[in-house]
């Protein structure tokens, strides 16, 4: 998925298998228990691994409160994509597929 000018926020959980996301002339891998942390505007392409393909669940954001929700989650705020490793959570996972 390619997002060239993106007016949203993103927030990519990964909670099985691989992926890589592209940003700045970039990539980067992206495996099981990662966060990431999409600013808006930031031009990027994310894309599961073909031989290990992901299961991901992902919201888009928006407001003036998204920049401090992902420095909460991250720490200090930086350019570009911010991943956070918090690990596979059974629960985070069930609660975002509404079980």
């Amino acid at each position: 998925m390619a997002r060239h000018r993106p007016a949203d926020d993103l927030l990519i959980y990964c909670v099985a298998g691989a992926g890589e996301v592209t940003y700045g002339g970039q990539s980067q891998p992206v495996t099981a228990g990662e966060l990431l942390l999409f600013p808006a505007g930031l031009a990027h392409r994310y894309q599961a691994n073909p031989q290990q393909p992901w299961s991901i669940y992902w919201v888009h954001l928006g407001g003036h409160e998204v920049e401090r929700y992902f420095d909460e989650i991250a720490g200090q705020s930086q350019p570009g994509i911010r991943k956070v490793n918090v690990g596979v959570h059974s629960r985070l996972a069930e609660l975002a597929a509404g079980r």
